[in-house]
């Protein structure tokens, strides 16, 4: 930030561009507060920025709830198969 007589200026508006290459960030909370609040500012003011972001929330909640829960009796089965493993002497060549 650039300091003006003992104020702070705020950062310069965020534009479509800048917001595109940042908003996988900022939907997936990866931003720092004043890179995050520049972002939901364009979202704000911005119709196509903002209809993008609520797309990709849909996409990403969709996603979330579709996401198939592994058998608990399988991944038991799998973990003492990868701990067989580790136990297992090499195997000779022929």
């Amino acid at each position: 930030m650039i300091r003006l007589a003992g104020r702070h200026r705020a950062p310069a508006p965020m534009g479509c561009r800048e917001a595109a290459r940042v908003l996988q960030s900022y939907l997936d909370g990866q931003l720092d507060a004043t890179e995050s609040e520049r972002v939901a500012d364009h979202l704000e003011v911005c119709r196509r920025c903002g209809l993008d972001a609520a797309t990709f929330r849909s996409i990403k909640a969709t996603l979330a709830g579709a996401a198939p829960q592994a058998d608990p009796e399988a991944v038991d089965r799998l973990q003492a198969f990868a701990r067989d493993l580790g136990t297992r002497p090499p195997e000779q060549p022929q």
